[in-house]
């Protein structure tokens, strides 16, 4: 009985350590500016819009499913 003690003491501790982490992690990314999204360059947004265009590559640029 005293093992299970122990170890939930333990997580415990590893509990307010993860929340201390992700408080403290969130305070440091509100700290940082924002990142822009980069400009979409204009004959890609054309074909982006254009509803008869089918190729939906277009969409998955740099995306894990780009081979």
């Amino acid at each position: 009985m005293a093992t299970l003690a122990e170890t939930a003491y333990r997580l415990r501790i590893v509990r307010r350590a993860q929340s201390q982490f992700l408080r403290l992690w969130a305070m440091e990314r509100l700290r940082q500016p924002r990142r822009s999204t980069p400009e979409v360059p204009a004959e890609v947004q054309k074909r982006l819009v254009d509803p008869f265009d089918r190729d939906w590559t277009l969409m998955y640029r740099g995306d894990v499913l780009d081979d």
